[in-house]
């Protein structure tokens, strides 16, 4: 449907046709769908093999925003768009033609600090809340706190407000850009075609050639093309494989965690290494085989989201309740 967008005319007297509102979507839908996709995938591994892979799952969001970084950095290098982009077939350009330094350093800093400070915004104010819910914070002594759980929704609301707008003047062609990042980067979104790439080419041959940083950027941004792309289809099969059964049997071939490193050896088979009292309700963690009562070791991980002995990740769906037999 990029046929029917409007046509831009560049410095360089090249053409190019501004892609249409769905396409534009579907490249925005494209980064949402791999950074949930490989959240679920650290997930599984940490589900798996705690004690390796549950430092990844806590800090998901620092370590993909460096992996992001590098790949964003790379396509904007070489191809003058970002990874989505590029495989929609669209390129950023400014008001010059062409994507500067200056709009190339601001393209990567929307592109991925934006995401990454409104995830980590976003997981703040769930945590508020929930300790809001659980009576955990005092008005008078959480007043900062108080007023965060007030304005971020606000915020929020006020962001997707301006997103929609963008998209509605975007779609009757009354708006540059469907995105306000875009806008903020000083950069519009058009598609690539491959007349254009030719073009382009022979007007820089010049300047490109013995330029081995180019040619070096431009394998590694072929490896993470196609290694994203594999990766996405073998995350939609691991989905596939791991909903398509329950999650005891998942559970139950788990293999058995090593003894942990710390272990209060003067507590009895009988005691709550929590509360130190006689067990009430036995309840066992999953992840680590150790027995608790369920009132202690709910609220531990509930709160702290780990083994209180072995420091395994763990959630409250690991707890399972033992009942003993009638004597």
């Amino acid at each position: 449907m990029a046929e029917f967008g409007a046509h831009l005319t560049t410095r360089n007297n090249l053409k190019f046709s501004k892609p249409s509102i769905f396409e534009s979507l579907a490249e925005d839908n494209l980064c949402t769908g791999l950074k949930s996709a490989f959240h679920y995938l650290s997930k599984i591994a940490a589900q798996s093999n705690p004690g390796k892979y549950s430092l990844i799952y806590e800090h998901f969001d620092e370590f993909y925003l460096l992996f992001d970084t590098l790949v964003q950095f790379t396509h904007l290098y070489v191809y003058k768009a970002s990874f989505a982009e590029k495989v929609y077939g669209l390129r950023r350009i400014d008001k010059s033609g062409d994507l500067t330094l200056k709009n190339t350093v601001k393209s990567l800093f929307w592109l991925v600090s934006f995401p990454y400070l409104r995830s980590k915004l976003n997981t703040f104010y769930e945590k508020l809340s929930r300790d809001e819910f659980n009576g955990k914070l005092r008005r008078d002594r959480n007043k900062n706190a108080y007023l965060f759980i007030k304005v971020f929704p606000l915020l929020n609301s006020l962001w997707e407000l301006t997103l929609l707008i963008h998209q509605i003047t975007y779609a009757v062609q009354q708006g540059k850009n469907h995105s306000p990042l875009l806008t903020l980067s000083g950069v519009e979104l058009v598609v690539f075609s491959q007349e254009a790439h030719e073009s382009l080419k022979e007007l820089n041959i010049v300047s490109r050639i013995g330029d081995l940083s180019i040619r070096f950027a431009k394998w590694i941004a072929k490896c993470f093309g196609y290694g994203l792309s594999f990766g996405a289809f073998f995350l939609q099969f691991l989905d596939y494989w791991y909903t398509r059964e329950s999650l005891s049997p998942i559970f139950m071939s788990l293999p058995i965690p090593p003894p942990p490193k710390k272990f209060l050896s003067d507590v009895s088979c009988t005691q709550c290494p929590l509360c130190l009292g006689k067990r009430n309700q036995d309840t066992v963690l999953r992840t680590s085989g150790f027995v608790f009562c369920y009132d202690c070791i709910f609220r531990y991980v509930n709160e702290n989201g780990k083994c209180p002995v072995s420091g395994f990740y763990s959630n409250i769906n690991h707890l399972l309740k033992l009942f003993p037999p009638e004597k």
